[in-house]
């Protein structure tokens, strides 16, 4: 968690990457999510973003590949009940 200065907001950011080679193939996977709470506003963001990539190797300067990516970003107002709940819950 990180809180800056005097902003009211929690950040949290956590992300990995995973590669997996053979002599002609090669697989890549990373991903990364976000969360924020900003205090002085009520509001949270969560984003996540995930993404694939297949190498092949066919000959020592030919290569042929593919990417996938997804993403996904929320914002939202959160409720007196949530922010109660989440300040319970985060109080253990």
């Amino acid at each position: 968690m990180n809180t800056d200065g005097n902003t009211g907001a929690n950040t949290l950011r956590v992300d990995g990457e995973l590669i997996g080679r053979t002599a002609e193939h090669r697989y890549t996977g990373r991903a990364i999510v976000q969360t924020a709470l900003r205090i002085t506003t009520w509001t949270s963001r969560r984003n996540w973003t995930g993404s694939f990539r297949y190498d092949r190797f066919r000959h020592e300067h030919d290569v042929v590949n593919a990417n996938t990516i997804l993403a996904n970003d929320i914002d939202s107002a959160i409720s007196t009940c949530e922010w109660q709940s989440a300040a319970v819950s985060g109080s253990r």
